[in-house]
């Protein structure tokens, strides 16, 4: 994960309090590549899913294949992945489901101009690796089963942030 990705996820649990005991968080894409938000969580029940082993991982699966209980995290985290991903949506869709109401999805991804790279510590090999890069109105789509959601693009590190949030469907809605 590059540092602007980092920084964002880092700065969004400042500023929405998500590093508080109490909180179950997942990282959907866990890998550690090269560098990693938990440490943002330091305070949560953090558990971080791939489909390969590896450093960061706590459970290894496909997260569009889990079965996990409906509603059972606070957070989601997502950063670097749906690029890689042929099924984004079915991604996005895991971590909706996966959502508490009121949870919150933090999602980096790349952004039109990036260079296709591997998702991995090893040059992009097209018999191996998927890639593409996202643009803003197929992540628009992707994101609108959230109650709502802010995109932001930087452009110059061709990186998409979002945080989106799911319906707390407990409240009442007030149609007057």
């Amino acid at each position: 994960m590059h540092h602007s990705a980092q920084q964002f996820v880092e700065n969004t649990v400042r500023m929405l309090n998500l590093n508080r005991p109490g909180l179950t968080v997942l990282e959907i894409g866990s890998y550690n590549v090269n560098g990693t938000v938990r440490g943002a969580f330091s305070r949560t029940d953090y558990t971080g899913v791939d489909f390969e082993a590896g450093p960061g991982v706590d459970v290894v699966a496909d997260i569009t294949q889990v079965e996990w209980e409906p509603e059972k995290f606070d957070v989601v985290v997502c950063c670097e992945v749906l690029e890689h991903i042929e099924e984004p949506l079915a991604i996005v869709e895991a971590a909706h489901l996966l959502l508490k109401p009121s949870g919150v999805l933090i999602l980096t991804c790349a952004s039109p101009g990036r260079p296709r790279h591997s998702g991995r510590q090893r040059p992009f090999d097209p018999e191996v690796d998927f890639y593409r890069n996202v643009k803003e109105e197929q992540l628009d789509q992707w994101v609108a089963m959230f109650d709502r959601h802010i995109i932001t693009r930087k452009r110059h590190h061709c990186d998409f942030h979002v945080v989106a949030w799911k319906r707390n469907t407990e409240q009442e809605v007030d149609i007057e």
